[in-house]
């Protein structure tokens, strides 16, 4: 988004929460913080923060509700157990070609199957094995969520910089 078009975005947040406008310097932080995002997905993000937040927000927060937006709702333990269960009924975890489907289809429920082991998930133990593949897979969930609300190239700028880091720390030098 444009810094004029950011800037229209904080005067709305400020109406609705602040007696004060932010100072140049925070307001330096949080433009660095959002500028990947659309400027009119973020506005809607900011709006619903609006009508359901007491406080004012963070950038986290509103990187939150837009990825929400962006992304949907997500799916719970239980539904995606639910979907295991329709690709892979009980003797028929062995056919490959249902596996391959839901690894295509679905390759968060099929990474928490493999996780577990597919026979595992059908060794008549479901009252132990559900619960824990719905817990795996709601982290699982919550930690691609997170990742999803970064900034692209987030994670390959921070890779980059401990890949510096650990060569000074070696005694090499840097370019």
């Amino acid at each position: 988004m444009k810094h004029s078009e950011f800037l229209k975005l904080v005067a709305a947040l400020d109406s609705n929460y602040r007696s004060q406008p932010a100072d140049k310097f925070s307001l330096e932080v949080w433009f660095r913080n959002l500028q990947d995002l659309d400027y009119k997905i973020a506005g809607k993000a900011i709006q619903q923060i609006m009508l359901t937040n007491k406080y004012y927000p963070t950038p986290a927060e509103i990187r939150e509700a837009y990825t929400a937006i962006t992304k949907g709702n997500r799916m719970t333990g239980l539904q995606a157990y639910e979907i295991f269960n329709q690709y892979c009924d009980k003797g028929v975890y062995t056919d490959r070609q249902n596996i391959d489907r839901l690894k295509t289809e679905y390759p968060q429920v099929y990474n928490i199957a493999k996780a577990i082991g597919f026979t595992a998930l059908h060794s008549g133990n479901e009252n132990f094995i559900r619960p824990e593949f719905e817990r795996m897979f709601e982290k699982y969930q919550d930690c691609d969520f997170k990742q999803n609300m970064l900034p692209v190239g987030f994670m390959a700028e921070c890779q980059q910089i401990s890949g510096k880091v650990a060569l000074l720390v070696e005694g090499g030098d840097i370019e």
